[in-house]
């Protein structure tokens, strides 16, 4: 999984923890704080995350990662013969399939929702890196620090004006 996504994703990667993300995040802000820079810090949490995966949007983040027909038709297999049934005053409903999402204890989730993540880290780092948005830099070599997520948790940094923000906003 450490190969697929980026190094701002901290969540179900072998090596890396959810403590990465807070010291990362708390030494970017103690920096700008110190040096009495301005910018802003977005906190997302995104609500009913497994709910809403796109399943059309997972084939196509597998594909630009080089998974092949095989793997994307298994996959696909995996998460979409899922049916279930709802009580309604206490009786079932008949069974329907799911038609998005990630169903909630199955142990390829966490990975599945980390692919699919992963796009908005890259469009992320594609709009900080054409200067939609600024990042925090860190120290003498100017490490830029732009996002840092963990599962349905976002951290985004970015300079105070306000063509950032609304850049931000219309990325999210």
């Amino acid at each position: 999984m450490e190969e697929i996504t980026s190094e701002n994703q901290f969540a179900f990667t072998k090596g890396r923890q959810i403590l990465d993300c807070v010291l990362i995040a708390n030494e970017a802000i103690d920096y700008v704080k110190r040096l009495n820079l301005e910018g802003v810090v977005f906190k997302v949490d995104f609500q009913r995350a497994y709910d809403t995966i796109s399943w059309d949007f997972l084939d196509l983040m597998l594909t630009k990662f080089g998974f092949g027909d095989r793997w994307r038709k298994w996959l696909q297999s995996c998460i979409s013969t899922a049916s279930i049934s709802i009580l309604i005053n206490g009786s079932p409903t008949d069974n329907f399939r799911i038609q998005r999402g990630l169903r909630q204890g199955c142990p390829l989730s966490p990975l599945i929702y980390n692919i699919v993540a992963e796009g908005l880290s890259l469009v992320l780092a594609k709009a900080s890196k054409a200067r939609f948005f600024s990042g925090v830099k860190i120290g003498s070599e100017d490490l830029e620090v732009t996002h840092l997520q963990f599962a349905d948790d976002l951290i985004i940094f970015s300079g105070a004006s306000f063509s950032e923000i609304c850049n931000i906003k219309r990325i999210m």
